[in-house]
């Protein structure tokens, strides 16, 4: 009698455990906004670790084609991301459950999976004044004139900043500007038809390149999809940027 009452004390303490347990793995088990949040950084952390490797690589002598190839395989997986994070979020009304990129009908478009919030051309250069070709002067100045206007401050004045006390708007990171290349791209331009009229040709980041001799900056060719260096006082276009995960 006394064995039997202490198996049954020990099937009921083992219930009690089992119940404990799964009671504090569900206290602990993520929302499906936490899923998607933990997936968005999760993603950027590796396609920043694999952009930053593949730069390093062609800055330590590697070859130009290994270079591009290397950052294509990185922005590919990148963005294979959210199609996952949004089936997961499915129905669930999570912050990935939704296309991934947002027309905010204010002249802006927020990408979901890196948090930035671009301008949105509305004419190509020539036709729109915050659309102009530009110089970026290094990436401590930002004095890419527009008929003697600095670029930014002349963006602001067009987008407006509501609620704020200045204009947070930027010239994006290469790697951030390389988030928004159609990979593979089949038809120039190579980006997503949402972010407007793109011009199939260069666009600034403010990537410096550290090295002695003129200064240079870091731009993205959207005809191609590729990326490469040019002395800073080259025109090129570019798309004005805020935000992000971080």
């Amino acid at each position: 009698m006394d064995r039997m009452q202490g198996v049954c004390r020990a099937g009921f303490a083992l219930i009690a455990t089992l119940t404990t347990l799964c009671a504090a793995q569900s206290a602990f088990a993520l929302s499906h906004e936490q899923v998607c949040e933990k997936g968005r950084y999760a993603a950027w952390g590796k396609f920043s670790q694999c952009d930053n490797i593949a730069t390093s690589k062609y800055a330590g002598g590697g070859s130009f084609a290994s270079f591009q190839a290397a950052l294509s395989k990185c922005r590919v997986k990148y963005v294979a991301t959210w199609p996952r994070l949004e089936r997961a979020a499915a129905g669930t009304g999570a912050f990935c459950d939704s296309a991934r990129f947002v027309d905010n009908l204010d002249g802006t478009v927020t990408d979901k999976l890196t948090g930035l919030q671009w301008e949105q051309k509305t004419a190509l250069p020539g036709l729109d004044y915050v659309n102009e070709t530009t110089t970026v002067n290094g990436l401590s100045d930002f004095v890419a004139t527009l008929n003697g206007t600095n670029a930014i401050t002349s963006f602001c004045s067009s987008v407006a900043c509501l609620g704020s006390n200045g204009c947070d708007w930027r010239i994006p990171t290469a790697s951030e500007l390389r988030t928004i290349v159609t990979d593979p791209c089949t038809t120039a331009p190579c980006i997503d038809p949402v972010f407007g009229p793109t011009v199939t040709g260069n666009y600034w980041s403010s990537s410096v390149v550290p090295v002695g001799g003129p200064k240079q900056n870091w731009f993205v060719n959207f005809f191609a999809g590729g990326t490469d260096t040019a002395d800073s006082d080259a025109f090129f276009t570019f798309r004005a940027v805020r935000g992000g995960l971080l």
